[in-house]
């Protein structure tokens, strides 16, 4: 015997596709050296020859690291869908340097 399907039903769902990586603002706060992002994600800071993660709040958006002594930071970041900022190789950093 054949069998027939006699209950069908509709679905319908949107597809978001994010391409852009995060902005960055750098700032300093209460001994800390920090990296704001327009959109949820992850920050990583280089230390000697390894890259750590940056401690991050509980909305992913600011993401901070301790002052450190020689004042130059190489940061790289990257969002939820990972596009990242600047690149995600280990040559592609953002280099800042602290005043002060």
């Amino acid at each position: 015997s054949a069998s027939s399907i006699s209950d069908v039903k509709e679905i319908s769902f949107s597809v978001s596709i994010d391409s852009i990586p995060p902005i960055i603002q750098f700032y300093t706060e209460g001994g800390l050296f920090k990296v704001r992002l327009n959109e949820k994600g992850s920050c990583f800071v280089k230390q000697g020859d390894v890259w750590m993660d940056m401690v991050s709040d509980s909305d992913k958006l600011i993401h901070s690291t301790s002052i450190r002594t020689d004042k130059t930071y190489m940061i790289k970041c990257k969002d939820l869908w990972n596009n990242w900022r600047p690149g995600p190789t280990e040559t592609d950093f953002i280099t800042v340097v602290k005043n002060g």
